[in-house]
């Protein structure tokens, strides 16, 4: 009998989800029986879906949990960020395996409890990263544990996607640190894919993220609106890899992802979706598909039969938000003065949840190649509006130590 599963969230991403559910469900690898419908009315166009699947709507998780005790498998949590560790935890304690949407929650304390519940569970929680099962990064993966390249010694983005007025506005806690801890931000939030691969790939062992032991981070506001819409972070691994990357929503041009990493004995980079891995006399080339929103529920799915975990748990997922949340507390949000700072139309079209006036730091295009050309942070790229980067320590168990001056 196919699995029986739950969406939690039916708006934004949701909608994603509840198409590749619709999906699954038309090619009997799950049953769609229950969803979490907070606001009826408000997406008309799901609830019509999930009339047409035989959903039944509830307006809390609990009720629904309640509704379909012992009937349940599986809860894909699609809510924004501030819902994930209640939703995922509820879920888990009910029985349930969870697929918990990107990034795994806003602060380490609440992705910790997530990780303790799964464990007294005895229940899969996923953490829907896409990229994670593209066959590049299964690919460096493998070169990154079987030494075939030596050591990685280094890992490095840069990427900038622009962001409109209506991004920090689509949700009440959108862009913004928020009532519960969210820390809403470009390597949080819109860009955390290319921060959570460099970590899994840095990663010593299979399904292993590499564990950060110190962070080095510069965060800034041109938007008033946002918490924080340009990023630098550094991060020094216990495994001896530097991970930088180079974020920006506050910019008029988007440019493609841009990723390197650098082993001992070669050096792989990504860009347009190609990934060229170069070595000493031959080269190696890789093209990864578009992204997938339906891999993270394929994999979880399989791994519900067979027992093997899938590509990203919580367990190689709270890095990423142990990255973050040190890197805020090295450097809190600054706010870009406003003579370096812009509004204006993008030359190009954004999505509808990113559309509108894009608030801008003038010439940061030019000061994300700088800096990914130096392999340092904003101000040591020059930027005028750039303050010293901070940078905090981490414990052993990932919790931040405090913050210390970058000398």
């Amino acid at each position: 009998m196919a699995p029986r599963a739950a969406l939690v969230g039916i708006g934004g991403y949701g909608r994603t989800l509840l198409e590749v559910l619709a999906a699954e469900q038309g090619a009997r690898n799950c049953t769609l029986a229950a969803a979490v419908v907070r606001t009826p009315g408000r997406y008309p166009d799901s609830e019509r879906m999930l009339n047409e699947l035989g959903a039944t709507a509830h307006p809390t998780l609990e009720e629904l949990l309640a509704a379909e005790a012992g009937r349940l498998d599986l809860v894909v949590v699609a809510g924004g960020i501030p819902c994930h560790e209640t939703a995922s935890v509820a879920a888990l304690e009910a029985g349930c395996h969870v697929l918990c949407e990107k990034p795994a929650a806003g602060t380490l304390a609440q992705a910790r409890r997530m990780q303790q519940a799964a464990a007294h569970s005895g229940r899969i929680l996923a953490i829907g990263y896409q990229g994670m099962y593209a066959p590049s990064v299964a690919r460096l993966k493998a070169l990154r544990t079987g030494g075939e390249l030596g050591a990685l010694t280094h890992a490095r983005t840069l990427i900038s996607a622009t962001r409109g007025r209506r991004y920090y506005r689509r949700r009440d806690w959108g862009g913004r640190r928020g009532g519960a801890e969210v820390l809403d931000s470009p390597i949080q939030n819109a860009c955390a894919h290319q921060l959570q691969q460099m970590l899994y790939v840095a990663g010593a062992a299979e399904r292993q993220a590499a564990t950060p032991v110190a962070v080095t981070a510069e965060n800034y506001r041109a938007a008033r609106d946002a918490w924080a819409d340009t990023q630098y972070l550094r991060v020094e691994t216990r495994e001896g890899t530097v991970i930088g990357m180079l974020a920006a929503h506050a910019c008029l041009e988007a440019t493609d992802v841009h990723m390197e990493y650098r082993f001992e004995g070669g050096t792989a980079t990504a860009a347009g979706g190609r990934v060229v891995i170069e070595r000493a006399g031959r080269s190696e080339e890789l093209a990864d598909p578009p992204y997938d929103p339906s891999q993270p529920l394929h994999a979880l799915l399989a791994s519900m039969e067979t027992g093997d975990p899938p590509a990203c748990t919580i367990g190689n997922a709270l890095q990423h938000t142990a990255c973050i949340e040190a890197g805020f507390a090295a450097a809190p949000p600054a706010e870009v003065p406003a003579e370096f700072v812009l509004t204006a139309t993008p030359p190009t079209s954004l999505p509808t949840d990113a559309a509108g006036p894009v608030t801008a730091i003038r010439g940061i295009e030019r000061t994300l190649q700088a800096a990914h050309a130096a392999a340092t942070g904003y101000a040591g790229a020059g930027a005028p509006w750039a303050l010293p980067p901070g940078r905090t320590g981490l414990g052993e168990d990932l919790t931040p130590a405090g913050r210390e001056p970058e000398e």
